[in-house]
């Protein structure tokens, strides 16, 4: 026996010659009215089927609805609002207007492998305008393990604020690594560097910064209060 039926529905002036799967939710035909009509299904009221309207949870079986048969809808469609600005895909713009788009955006950091955590680093205190300021005020002298990683930060942040294409950060990397070993570590099998932590890592550099450049008024930006209480 047949478990679909051909039924015709009638909305105003519009007809939809639609199939019911007999198996399926009531909630299925309103979907596929919704997509002919644009009615949205909470707005529908349908009639025809035995008991007079067609009620959420209804069986099909049990409406006995018969081959062709003739329902009516009632129910405003939504109303569709063009977008107040047009999206412009790439492939439509010229070389100039891309060019343009891709100067706004902040150059990424290469991945010299599992150093996403580093690049996330290097990417939030890039960020922070005063502590760029600081680097280039207070530039580090001496040639200690930490103040070598101070100054490869300050030199990658001028990397990044002279390019538009991925910078490498290298020199920071074997910086971070002499610096902090634990940076160092590889993978025994893959022989690949191990990833690690982007708060132990911000952490790290953040001290380092701290330390090495006195007076340091970048501590103020990252400085607060909090009160605990035990009941």
């Amino acid at each position: 026996m047949a478990t679909t039926r051909n039924v015709v529905v009638k909305w105003g002036k519009n007809k939809f010659d639609l199939t019911v799967d007999l198996n399926d939710p009531v909630e299925v035909f309103k979907a596929q009215l919704y997509t002919v009509s644009g009615v949205p299904m909470e707005r529908q009221k349908i009639m025809g089927v035995k008991g007079g309207t067609l009620k959420d949870g209804a069986s099909w079986k049990a409406l006995d609805i018969k081959e062709g048969q003739v329902l009516m809808m009632v129910g405003t469609a939504e109303t569709i609002q063009e977008p107040i600005q047009k999206t412009v895909f790439v492939e439509d713009m010229a070389p100039s207007e891309v060019a343009a788009q891709m100067a706004l955006l902040p150059p990424g950091i290469r991945n010299l492998g599992n150093t996403c955590y580093m690049n996330a680093t290097i990417q939030f205190l890039h960020a922070i305008p005063e502590l760029q300021t600081m680097l280039i005020q207070n530039p580090v002298r001496d040639n200690e393990m930490r103040s070598q990683l101070v100054k490869s930060l300050s030199s990658t942040f001028g990397m990044l604020n002279h390019s538009n294409q991925p910078i490498v950060p290298f020199e920071f990397y074997t910086c971070l690594r002499a610096a902090y070993p634990q940076f160092a570590e590889v993978d025994e099998k893959s022989k690949m560097p191990r990833q690690q932590d982007a708060e132990e890592c911000w952490t790290s550099v953040f001290m380092s910064v701290i330390q090495q450049t006195q007076p340091n008024p970048i501590k103020e930006h990252f400085v607060g209060e909090y009160e605990s209480r035990l009941t």
